[in-house]
């Protein structure tokens, strides 16, 4: 089973933004969205296997701490975590794994060689974070922005995971 993340692309009073479900990313209004990058930064979102044995079939009460195992780069590769762990407690009614993708968001971005923002100076990207909420990633890409409005070369985004 996959999980695929729909990526819409409006403009809304002359700035561009990059929704990907309920999350939005605001980037400079006189470029388009590279909808390749952000389908790859969609792409690294991270995955983790929880579970382990619990008081009884509710669930909710562990016996000691969950186990996480992790982080899988994608669903699939968690999946199969996830069925090897399963399959090794199949005889246990209290023991359960499940999967989740961990919510976390980043700052990319820094000084590119040129207003195409397609080769950073130095060749990498800068990534700050991971930020716990949407909304303080936000505040950290508006502190870095705000840094940098003068530079033309300058651009930063957030992204999930």
């Amino acid at each position: 089973m996959a999980i695929l993340t729909k990526l819409v692309v409006s403009v809304a009073d002359g700035f561009g933004y990059t929704r990907a479900g309920n999350r939005v990313a605001q980037h400079h209004p006189a470029r388009p969205v590279d909808i390749h990058q952000s389908m790859k930064d969609a792409q690294m979102a991270k995955y983790w296997v929880i579970g382990g044995t619990y008081q009884d079939t509710g669930f909710d009460k562990p016996i000691g701490e969950e186990t996480k195992v992790g982080p899988f780069g994608s669903f699939e590769d968690a999946e199969k975590e996830w069925s090897k762990m399963a399959w090794q407690s199949v005889d246990d009614a209290n023991s359960r794994y499940r999967i989740e993708r961990l919510e976390e968001y980043w700052v990319v971005g820094g000084e590119y060689e040129t207003t195409d923002f397609e080769k950073p100076v130095g060749g990498e990207e800068e990534r700050h974070g991971p930020f716990a909420t949407f909304k303080d990633a936000e505040k950290a890409w508006s502190k870095l922005a705000w840094q940098h409005v003068d530079n033309c070369n300058c651009r930063y985004r957030v992204v999930e995971g």
